[in-house]
């Protein structure tokens, strides 16, 4: 498994306590693509998951996350493939660091859609599941990231980090 922390704090900065979220996401490949969320109003791709609920499994959570987001129903959860931490000051108390633990892992879904069951925000940025491939999703995400005037969601570069990981490992080869 690869691990990897993304400090978006001052190098230097204090903080008197540490609040960690822990989340799961998953990897999922279909012949020469990839199941990513796209965001219709914004326009960038995700991984499908989100944060583990109080003494949920991970693997439950995985599932669960999947068919919410994108209405496919993991069958199979296979390698821890990648940890990614992200450390910044926390939103509501500046003098504690928020840690989100995203855990990435290769799964298989039943290629059968089921209805979606999205949060309110995630209706509101318009997520629907989207395979494709994993250069074109870099390219979109790319672009928002680089467009001074584009709105760019929390997860983007976290999860073009993870796009540019598995790419450089010839993962769909």
């Amino acid at each position: 498994m690869i691990e990897h922390i993304i400090n978006y704090h001052k190098e230097k900065q204090v903080f008197t306590k540490k609040i960690v979220r822990f989340a799961v996401r998953a990897i999922i490949k279909n012949e020469e693509k990839i199941l990513l969320v796209h965001s219709a109003k914004i326009g960038d791709y995700k991984f499908p998951g989100g944060g583990t609920k109080k003494n949920e499994e991970k693997y439950e959570a995985l599932k669960r996350e999947v068919l919410e987001e994108c209405g496919y129903i993991v069958t199979d959860i296979n390698e821890h493939y990648l940890r990614v931490i992200e450390n910044r000051q926390d939103r509501e108390c500046e003098t504690a660091l928020f840690s989100m633990v995203s855990d990435y892992y290769l799964c298989r879904v039943k290629m059968e859609i089921k209805d979606q069951n999205l949060d309110d925000y995630e209706k509101e940025l318009g997520f629907q599941p989207s395979w494709i491939s994993i250069d074109e999703a870099l390219q979109k995400n790319t672009r928002i990231m680089e467009d001074e005037k584009a709105v760019k969601p929390m997860w983007i570069n976290r999860d073009t980090f993870v796009l540019n990981i598995i790419k450089a490992k010839s993962f769909l080869s």
